[in-house]
């Protein structure tokens, strides 16, 4: 009878055992194998397949060449393709315009055909958006969203751009611009030199944005939209590895303080959120019991408030954006707006 059941737990060994090398032999060679096959056949380009580390010595390797960054422009010019992301240009480079590259036992398909980035914009349930679990950590909100839902968050956001609510956003941009010259002009008549501008003009766009988002709770905003940066500079700090889905399975220093710095914005965030919803129902109340309408917000956090009320009271219980929601539109309008208003400024 032992001698059965050992045979019976010996059995059963060897069926898990070579299931699960199976299953890393397929997921490490046979299944990229297959895929890279596929891909040639519909016209795309690229390295062969490596066993489980595919391009990726080649990526780091471009990735961290100080050379690319530590001497100036040659010229003022559009290509910097090479310089800002030389793995990507060496690709296409030498692979064209439908090419791809491995990362690890996946791969990344690379297309810059107009007419096929139309097709697969327009077919939307077929490619999904890709969802970085790094870059989740850094924003969410209306980038990822997809089909339905993201029209929901459009229908809600909108408002928030019409241009009287715009104009309305005028005098908080005017008061960060007239501060921030007040301020280069003392430091210019104590100094007397040239002074770098860059971080002055990062700090006027946080600033402004900062009002515009979330009105009376400025300094609130500031103290967000500076946690925001560094959780900014920590996933961009990732460099190549930010592409590649394995890494962030892996424990790493580098994945806490992300995970960690992630969890303080939002907590940051909510706050602001809850105390505005507290005013906005003591306003009302008061507007109720005065008998007069409400004056209507003009910073983004209130318009977005109101804005799903009014989705919420028209009967769509179950479409109006989360308190999580709301935290993630805060964030992505400072991500979206402040890298490419400073640029602009510059």
């Amino acid at each position: 009878m032992e001698m059965l059941y050992n045979t019976i737990a010996v059995s059963f060994a060897v069926v898990i055992v070579s299931t699960l090398v199976c299953k890393i032999l397929n997921w490490v060679w046979f299944r990229p194998k297959r895929v890279e096959k596929v891909l040639r056949q519909q016209g795309f380009s690229g390295n062969s397949y490596k066993l489980l580390i595919g391009d990726l010595i080649q990526v780091v390797a471009h990735s961290f060449m100080e050379a690319n960054r530590s001497e100036p422009l040659d010229n003022l010019s559009n290509h910097i393709s090479p310089r800002i992301l030389p793995f990507l240009y060496k690709t296409i480079t030498a692979h064209g315009k439908k090419s791809f590259l491995w990362l690890g036992p996946k791969p990344a398909v690379l297309i810059l055909e107009p007419e096929m980035i139309k097709e697969i914009l327009a077919n939307y349930q077929d490619f999904e958006r890709p969802k970085n679990p790094a870059m989740m950590e850094m924003v969410r909100g209306l980038v990822v969203c997809e089909a339905s839902r993201w029209s929901m968050y459009r229908r809600i956001i909108n408002p928030a751009f019409h241009v009287e609510k715009l104009k309305a956003m005028v005098p908080a941009f005017y008061a960060t611009s007239r501060e921030m010259i007040e301020k280069l002009d003392n430091i210019v008549k104590a100094e007397g030199s040239e002074v770098d501008l860059w971080p002055y003009v990062d700090i006027l766009t946080s600033d402004a944005i900062a009002r515009v988002a979330f009105g009376s709770n400025f300094e609130e905003g500031r103290n967000i939209f500076d946690k925001l940066s560094k959780l900014t500079k920590l996933v961009t700090g990732l460099g190549p590895f930010l592409f590649v889905p394995q890494y962030w399975s892996l424990p790493t220093k580098m994945k806490w303080k992300i995970q960690e710095t992630s969890r303080e914005v939002r907590a940051l965030v909510r706050g602001v959120v809850e105390k505005r919803m507290k005013e906005m129902m003591m306003r009302g109340e008061e507007a109720v019991a005065a008998g007069t309408c409400t004056t209507s917000s003009s910073d983004l956090l209130g318009i977005l408030l109101e804005s799903n009320l009014n989705e919420i009271e028209s009967g769509n219980t179950n479409k109006g954006l989360s308190d999580d929601d709301v935290i993630e539109e805060c964030k992505l309008f400072y991500l979206a707006g402040q890298e490419s208003s400073t640029n602009l400024i510059a």
